[in-house]
Protein backbone atom coordinates (compact mmCIF):
# COMPACT_ATOMS: atom_id res chain seq x y z
CA UNK A 1 0.00 0.00 0.00
CA UNK A 2 2.99 2.25 0.33
CA UNK A 3 3.47 2.24 -2.84
CA UNK A 4 0.31 2.96 -3.99
CA UNK A 5 0.81 5.77 -2.00
CA UNK A 6 3.58 7.41 -2.75
CA UNK A 7 3.25 6.91 -6.71
CA UNK A 8 0.03 8.51 -6.42
CA UNK A 9 1.54 11.47 -4.26
CA UNK A 10 -0.98 10.98 -1.35
CA UNK A 11 2.57 10.15 0.85
CA UNK A 12 5.96 10.76 0.88
CA UNK A 13 8.84 9.20 3.01
CA UNK A 14 10.40 11.71 5.14
CA UNK A 15 14.01 12.09 5.60
CA UNK A 16 14.35 9.22 8.44
CA UNK A 17 12.42 6.42 6.02
CA UNK A 18 8.93 6.95 7.89
CA UNK A 19 5.59 7.48 5.48
CA UNK A 20 3.92 10.93 5.93
CA UNK A 21 0.77 11.44 4.15
CA UNK A 22 0.49 14.67 2.50
CA UNK A 23 -2.94 13.89 1.64
CA UNK A 24 -6.19 13.38 3.54
CA UNK A 25 -6.39 9.62 2.71
CA UNK A 26 -10.20 9.13 4.26
CA UNK A 27 -11.18 11.88 1.93
CA UNK A 28 -9.75 10.40 -1.96
CA UNK A 29 -10.67 7.17 -0.29
CA UNK A 30 -14.44 8.08 -0.15
CA UNK A 31 -14.91 10.00 -3.08
CA UNK A 32 -13.03 7.50 -5.25
CA UNK A 33 -15.89 5.05 -3.67
CA UNK A 34 -18.51 7.71 -4.35
CA UNK A 35 -17.81 8.08 -7.78
CA UNK A 36 -19.01 4.88 -8.28
CA UNK A 37 -22.27 5.82 -7.08
CA UNK A 38 -22.24 8.55 -8.64
CA UNK A 39 -21.90 6.87 -12.10
CA UNK A 40 -25.06 4.20 -10.81
CA UNK A 41 -27.26 7.71 -10.13
CA UNK A 42 -26.36 8.14 -13.33
CA UNK A 43 -26.61 5.36 -15.37
CA UNK A 44 -29.88 4.68 -13.68
CA UNK A 45 -31.40 7.91 -14.94
CA UNK A 46 -30.35 6.59 -19.03
CA UNK A 47 -30.99 2.59 -18.33
CA UNK A 48 -34.43 2.37 -19.17
CA UNK A 49 -34.55 4.73 -22.08
CA UNK A 50 -31.89 3.21 -23.54
CA UNK A 51 -33.31 -0.63 -23.28
CA UNK A 52 -36.36 0.47 -24.76
CA UNK A 53 -34.76 2.40 -27.95
CA UNK A 54 -31.83 -0.57 -28.40
CA UNK A 55 -33.86 -3.79 -26.42
CA UNK A 56 -32.66 -5.32 -23.25
CA UNK A 57 -29.84 -8.02 -25.02
CA UNK A 58 -28.10 -5.13 -26.74
CA UNK A 59 -28.59 -3.18 -23.84
CA UNK A 60 -26.52 -5.94 -21.70
CA UNK A 61 -23.92 -6.30 -24.16
CA UNK A 62 -23.15 -2.20 -24.41
CA UNK A 63 -23.28 -2.31 -20.75
CA UNK A 64 -20.45 -5.54 -20.28
CA UNK A 65 -18.39 -3.73 -22.66
CA UNK A 66 -18.51 -0.32 -21.31
CA UNK A 67 -18.42 -1.97 -17.47
CA UNK A 68 -15.45 -3.68 -18.86
CA UNK A 69 -13.56 -0.49 -20.22
CA UNK A 70 -14.14 1.31 -16.61
CA UNK A 71 -12.01 -1.53 -15.19
CA UNK A 72 -9.35 -0.90 -17.95
CA UNK A 73 -9.02 2.90 -16.96
CA UNK A 74 -8.64 1.58 -13.50
CA UNK A 75 -6.61 -1.22 -13.78
CA UNK A 76 -4.45 1.51 -16.12
CA UNK A 77 -4.76 4.70 -14.15
CA UNK A 78 -1.41 6.71 -13.65
CA UNK A 79 -3.07 9.80 -11.59
CA UNK A 80 -5.99 9.15 -8.61
CA UNK A 81 -8.85 10.84 -11.93
CA UNK A 82 -7.74 7.88 -13.63
CA UNK A 83 -9.47 6.33 -10.84
CA UNK A 84 -12.20 8.20 -10.66
CA UNK A 85 -13.27 8.13 -14.34
CA UNK A 86 -12.83 4.53 -13.95
CA UNK A 87 -15.20 4.07 -10.88
CA UNK A 88 -18.08 6.65 -12.75
CA UNK A 89 -17.99 4.67 -16.23
CA UNK A 90 -18.14 0.98 -13.79
CA UNK A 91 -20.76 2.56 -12.17
CA UNK A 92 -23.10 3.63 -14.60
CA UNK A 93 -22.89 0.48 -16.18
CA UNK A 94 -23.28 -1.47 -13.56
CA UNK A 95 -26.84 -0.07 -13.43
CA UNK A 96 -27.44 -2.02 -16.91
CA UNK A 97 -27.27 -5.14 -14.81
CA UNK A 98 -29.31 -4.76 -11.69
CA UNK A 99 -31.55 -3.24 -14.04
CA UNK A 100 -32.14 -6.13 -16.21
CA UNK A 101 -31.81 -8.97 -13.87
CA UNK A 102 -35.10 -8.87 -12.95
CA UNK A 103 -36.52 -9.11 -16.32
CA UNK A 104 -34.40 -12.08 -17.10
CA UNK A 105 -34.87 -13.69 -14.23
Amino acid sequence: MEAFEIYFKTAELDNVGVLQHTQDRAEINGSIVASFLLGCMFGSMIVSILADSIGRKRSIVLGSFLFTIGGLIQCLAQVVWHLYLGRAIGGKNKKFFFFFFFFFY
